[in-house]
C-alpha cells in the first residue's frame, strides 16, 4: 500500500475512533443526567417508602402533551392561609436599567398573610417561576421574615459591596412587576401556592419573560434541613424549626405534612421546592380556588386603591422614586 494511502487510512481509523469515543461520553453523559432527575425525583416528596404510589399518581396527572388532567374537586381540600403576594425582579450587578430577562439577576416574591403582621420574602433561585403544566421544578428560600413591613426594603433596596478584583459593585433596586392575592392550600398529600394577579391587568413583556400569569397553581414543599445531599447541599445556613415540626418530618427529605407548610414558611432560610402545576385554578382545585376568588374581589372592593399600582406602594410603604412602577403600569421593563 503506498505510503500517502497508508497514512490516509489510518486518519480514518483515528477519526472513527475519536467519533466513537465523543458518542460514548455524550451516552456516558445522558445517563448520568437520567441519574440525577431520578434523584431529584427521589428527594422530592411522594417518592419516598410509604408515597411511592402517591409520586407515581402524580406523574399519571400529567397528559403526554404536558397538559395536567383536571383532579377532583378537592372534597378534601382546605386553605391553610390566605393574603397578598408581590412580585419584584432586580437587574444585574452594575445595570440600572433592564431591557429583557438576559438583565434580570433575580426574581422575588412576598407572601404577607391577611390576619398576620407577617411578611415572607422568598428568593427563586432561577430568575422566573417554573413553567405551569410541565411539572418543572425550581428552587427556592425564604429570604427575609419580618414584622415590620418597612424591613422589606432592606432586602430589595440598592446595596453596593466591595470585591479585590474589580472594586466596588452596585445592585440597583428590584422593580415590582405583580400584585395579587394567594392562598396555600392542602390537596390531598400536598401543598399548593394558588395566586390570582390583580395588577397589572394585562400580562405584558415583563411578566410573560419571568413566569407570571394572571392566575396559577403550584406544588410547594419545604426540605427537611436534616436531611443532607452531597451532591445538592443547598444553603450553609439551615432553616431551624421547632421540635415538633421537625419530629413529623422524620426522615423524609421533604415535608410529609401538608398542613404545617405555612408554619415551615415562618423560618428564614427555609428551603422549598416549587412545581408548576396548572394554569386554571378553579378547575385544578375545585372550592378552595373559588375561595380565593371571592378573596381577592372582596380585597379590591374594599382597597382605597383600586386596581392602581398605588395599592402595592401604599401596603408595602415604598417609594416610587426608589422602586420604579413601569412593570406594573405597563409590563414593560425598567
Amino acid at each position: 500500500m503506498p505510503r500517502a494511502k497508508k497514512q490516509k487510512v489510518e486518519h480514518v481509523k483515528k477519526e472513527d475512533s475519536r467519533v466513537k469515543k465523543e458518542d460514548e461520553h455524550v451516552k456516558k453523559k445522558k445517563e448520568e443526567e437520567e441519574e440525577q432527575t431520578q434523584d431529584a425525583e427521589q428527594q422530592s416528596p411522594g417518592q419516598t417508602d410509604k408515597q411511592g404510589r402517591q409520586g407515581q399518581q402524580t406523574k399519571q396527572e400529567t397528559s403526554r402533551k404536558g397538559k395536567v388532567k383536571k383532579e377532583s374537586k378537592s372534597k378534601d381540600g382546605e386553605t391553610l392561609e390566605q393574603g397578598r403576594i408581590y412580585f419584584f425582579y432586580r437587574p444585574k450587578v452594575m445595570l440600572e436599567e433592564v431591557k429583557s430577562e438576559k438583565d434580570v439577576r433575580r426574581l422575588y416574591f412576598i407572601l404577607s398573610p391577611k390576619d398576620r403582621k407577617l411578611h415572607r420574602l422568598v428568593l427563586v433561585a432561577r430568575k422566573r417561576l417554573p413553567t405551569i403544566g410541565r411539572r418543572e421544578r425550581l428552587f427556592g428560600f425564604v429570604n427575609k421574615l419580618t414584622e415590620d413591613v418597612t424591613e422589606l426594603q432592606k432586602g430589595l433596596d440598592e446595596r453596593s459591596y466591595e470585591t479585590k478584583t474589580r472594586g466596588e459593585r452596585t445592585l440597583y433596586p428590584a422593580r415590582p412587576c405583580g400584585q395579587g392575592v394567594y392562598s396555600i392550600v392542602r390537596h390531598g398529600t400536598h401543598a399548593h401556592l394558588i395566586y390570582y394577579l390583580e395588577i397589572p391587568q394585562q400580562i405584558g413583556e415583563a411578566q410573560s419573560a419571568l413566569g407570571i400569569e394572571q392566575e396559577g397553581s403550584y406544588i410547594i414543599t419545604v426540605k427537611n434541613p436534616k436531611r443532607r445531599n452531597p451532591e445538592r447541599p443547598g444553603l450553609k445556613r439551615k432553616a431551624d424549626f421547632e421540635k415538633e415540626q421537625a419530629g413529623k418530618m422524620g426522615s423524609y427529605a421533604w415535608n410529609p405534612e401538608p398542613s404545617q407548610t405555612p408554619d415551615l414558611l415562618d423560618h428564614e432560610n427555609a428551603e422549598i421546592l416549587i412545581i408548576g402545576a396548572a394554569e386554571d385554578v378553579v378547575e385544578e382545585l375545585g372550592e378552595v380556588g373559588q375561595d380565593l376568588e371571592k378573596y381577592g374581589e372582596q380585597d379590591i372592593r374594599e382597597s382605597k386603591h383600586g386596581l392602581k399600582p398605588d395599592k402595592l406602594y401604599n401596603e408595602l410603604k415604598m417609594s416610587k422614586k426608589i422602586f420604579p412602577s413601569e412593570s406594573l403600569t405597563s409590563g414593560e421593563w425598567v
